[in-house]
Parts: C-alpha cells; structure tokens; sequence
C-alpha cells in the first residue's frame, strides 16, 4: 500500500504510481509489481515462449506418434476378410484420433506450464503450431497421386475442425488443473 492508502506499483527506479496510473506505467517502459491482495490473480500478459515451444514440439511429436501407433493398432485389430472401405475408414478413425489425442497432451502440457500470459491462449497457439507447421505438411505429402495438392489442401483444412477441438480442450484442461496448482502454491 502506499502512504495515502491507495495500491501502488513501484518501477526499478524507487518510484510509485497509483493503482490509477498503471496503465501509464506500463506504456511507459517500467516495469513493477502490483503491490495488493490481488496480485495473486494478476498474470503477465506476455505469452511464456518456452511454454509454447514445449507445448508445440510435444503436440507435434504425440499428435504424429499416436496417430501411427493406433494406425498400426487398428490394422493389427483388422480380420483378413474386411472390405477395403471398412479397412480405409478404420484406419482414417484410428489416425485422427491418434492425432486428437496428441495436440490435446500437447495444448495441455503448454496451457499447464505457462507461467505468464493467457493459460489458454497459449495451449492453442501450441496446437495450432503443431498442426500448421507439421500434420499439414503431412496430409499435403502423403496424398494419393490422384489427388491434387488443392484437393489435399481442403482436406487438412477440414481435417482442422476435429483437431481444433481437441486442441481447445486440452487448453482448457491444462489451463484448469495449472490454475489449480498455482492457487493451492502461490509462492512457487
């Protein structure tokens, strides 16, 4: 508190600004804390990049892992004398969820480690890198020859819409049990 009662944000400098005034202080370069019952609930508004380079790399590495791996599952699982539509939608189940399951650990691992910035935020930045920087360019290179890279396009894009949902989710999951942790700590 400060000398007339009000909260206060002292910069690196020794100098105060009313709680009033922090919007200006923070325009203006300094950095403080806010010195209130309320700092508990008050985050950094800057993205935690190692948080969402974590976050990216595990959605990544688990969204193409458990793909392949409940691929190999189903086709392991698969009686000799299915037909090849029930083999192919089989298969094409098996590889999105395998996928889902990936970018949702991955958004909640980045969303439960991030430190400052928005929780959620940074969980679906984490599965939206992951899907643009790798399941894209993998839908786009494991096309069929009679497919064009438009039609493949569309494809991952529409492929997007379940993925984005995991995505959300595991966001919102990490977000929660992190939030969590960071009350039942808050000197950590």
């Amino acid at each position: 508190m400060g000398p007339d009662g009000d909260s206060t944000l002292t910069d690196q400098r020794g100098g105060h600004a009313s709680a009033s005034q922090v919007g200006e202080v923070t325009v203006a370069g300094i950095s403080g804390r806010l010195q209130s019952d309320n700092d508990a609930f008050l985050r950094d508004p800057r993205f935690d990049l190692r948080a969402l380079l974590i976050g990216a790399s595990t959605a990544a590495v688990l969204a193409v892992g458990l793909a392949t791996a409940l691929l190999v599952a189903s086709r392991a699982n698969q009686s000799p004398n299915v037909g090849p539509t029930a083999a192919t939608l089989s298969d094409a189940f098996a590889t999105v969820a395998g996928a889902c399951l990936g970018l949702l650990l991955g958004a909640g691992l980045a969303s439960f480690i991030a430190r400052s910035g928005s929780r959620i935020v940074t969980g679906i930045l984490a599965g939206f890198i992951a899907y643009a920087m790798v399941l894209t360019p993998i839908v786009l290179a494991t096309g069929p020859s009679d497919v064009s890279v438009g039609e493949s396009f569309g494809f991952a894009l529409l492929l997007g819409v379940p993925l984005l949902l995991a995505t959300l989710l595991g966001s919102l999951i990490g977000s929660a049990v992190g939030s969590a942790k960071d009350r039942e700590s808050p000197n950590v």
